[in-house]
C-alpha cells in the first residue's frame, strides 16, 4: 500500500509495479517523473485510487506532469484506475497495450499530449459501467482536451462502457478497424 506519499523528479518512473507484484495507490501526489507516472508491467495488478471494491468515495491520486503517460499498464498486466486526476502528462493519461486489462472509471483525464486513453496490442480497457453512480461505475471526464484524441483503440484492442465526456483535439474517438467498440457515450 503506498498512501500519502508525494513521489516527486524521479529520473524513471514514479511508481513501478512489476514482476508479478501487486499494488494500491491512494492519497498520492505523483509528478515530475522523468517517465510514466505509474508504470504497471510483467503480470502485475494494481488498484490506482482506492482500496476495497466497498469504498462508496475514492482515496484520489494527482498524477501529473510526468514525461510519459499519467499511467501505464503493459506486459499481461491490469489495473483499476478510479477517481484519480491524471493532468498535463507528455504522453497519454492512461495507456494499456501488451495484452493488459484495465478498468478505468471516474477520472478526471485532461490536458494530457496523447491521447486520453490509449488501448492496442490485443489489450481491453472497460470505461465504468453502461449504467450506474457508484464510483466503479461512472465514466470518466474531460475538462482542457488531451493533445489527440479522447480515446483511442488500435492493434486489435477491445473497449466497453461509457465514454462519458473523454475528448482530445483531434476528437472524442480513434477507434481502428480491428478494435472491438461496445462502448456507449
Amino acid at each position: 500500500v503506498i498512501n500519502n506519499n508525494t513521489i516527486d523528479g524521479t529520473g524513471g518512473p514514479g511508481v513501478v509495479v512489476n514482476q508479478q507484484a501487486f499494488a494500491v495507490l491512494t492519497n498520492n501526489t505523483i509528478r515530475n517523473n522523468a517517465k510514466d507516472g505509474v508504470y504497471v508491467g510483467e503480470g502485475s495488478a494494481a488498484r490506482i485510487g482506492f482500496n476495497s471494491g466497498f469504498e462508496t468515495t475514492a482515496s484520489s491520486n494527482m498524477i501529473q506532469l510526468n514525461g510519459g503517460s499519467g499511467i501505464r499498464v503493459g506486459g499481461s498486466s491490469s489495473a483499476r484506475v478510479v477517481g484519480n486526476m491524471i493532468h498535463n502528462n507528455d504522453g497519454d493519461g492512461v495507456n494499456v497495450d501488451s495484452a493488459s486489462q484495465a478498468d478505468i472509471a471516474s477520472n478526471a483525464i485532461d490536458g494530457n499530449d496523447g491521447d486520453g486513453v490509449s488501448i492496442g496490442q490485443n489489450s481491453v480497457v472497460i470505461l465504468g459501467e453502461n449504467s450506474g453512480t457508484s464510483i466503479f461505475d461512472l465514466p470518466n471526464s474531460t475538462g482542457t482536451n488531451n493533445g489527440g484524441f479522447g480515446l483511442a483503440c488500435a492493434l486489435g484492442g477491445m473497449v466497453g462502457g461509457r465514454r462519458g465526456s473523454l475528448n482530445g483535439v483531434n476528437g472524442t474517438s480513434d477507434i481502428a478497424g480491428d478494435c472491438i467498440d461496445t462502448s456507449i457515450p
